[in-house]
């Protein structure tokens, strides 16, 4: 049985996708999501930049936005802004697919000096803001949504972790890090189990000695977490 611990909302997606495959899954979610939708006014910016799916969920209330040129990290978020009627996306194209990338993309494209609107939760892993600042772009940060982590877990939750799970996903250091929290707390044996991550930062956030094995997805987007699942 495999254990999803992404989001509720996007976890839904992941289990049709690997129940369709035959794979039994359990979903129990490290990371629940809080969304402001609050407003946000259009300040002549240049740009918009978005580094999670969450940020365009959030956010998809202000038609303004719609018209921008958006910069996301990769091709999820890009294919959910494409969705949400957005035209003008722009988004890493290769394997590494992180703030560094998108921060490299956005000097690479965009002259210093430009107005930039970054879309993104209260926590975040990289520091986006800092760096275009220091690169001479002009930015404002808006935050749309707070994070929560899962910090207990029920008995029937522990019993299934215990017996039934033998590969978990993480799809972002944070539920990786949630997750390792509380198999310390509640002393789960994860020496027969495998995590399969997103990405290298992902997996930093376990420890690999506690694992049987570690798997890191080539690029990350659910399709490539998913090959290496199938694959390892």
């Amino acid at each position: 049985m495999i254990l999803i611990t992404r989001q509720r909302n996007f976890a839904a997606q992941t289990s049709t996708k690997l129940e369709q495959l035959g794979y039994k899954v359990l979903n129990l979610p490290m990371l629940h999501i809080s969304y402001m939708y609050k407003e946000i006014v259009d300040n002549d910016y240049d740009l918009i930049v978005m580094t999670s799916q969450n940020s365009v969920y959030a956010s998809g209330h202000i038609d303004w936005l719609k018209n921008k040129k958006v910069y996301a990290v990769g091709s999820e978020t890009a294919n959910l802004l494409q969705e949400s009627g957005y035209k003008n996306i722009i988004f890493c194209q290769e394997s590494s697919q992180n703030s560094d990338t998108l921060i490299s993309l956005i000097k690479k494209n965009e002259q210093a000096g430009v107005k930039i609107l970054y879309i993104s939760g209260a926590d975040i892993a990289g520091n986006i803001e800092k760096q275009l600042l220091d690169a001479g772009y002009l930015i404002k940060r808006e935050v749309v949504y707070k994070s929560m982590l899962t910090e207990n877990l029920s008995e029937q939750a522990i019993s299934s972790i215990n017996d039934l799970i033998k590969l978990v996903l993480f799809y972002s250091p944070s539920t990786a890090s949630a997750f390792s929290n509380l198999a310390k707390k509640y002393k789960i044996n994860l020496s027969a189990k495998s995590a399969v991550c997103i990405s290298e930062k992902t997996a930093a956030k376990l420890n690999k000695d506690e694992w049987g094995k570690i798997i890191i997805a080539k690029i990350s987007s659910e399709a490539s977490i998913i090959e290496a699942m199938i694959t390892a």
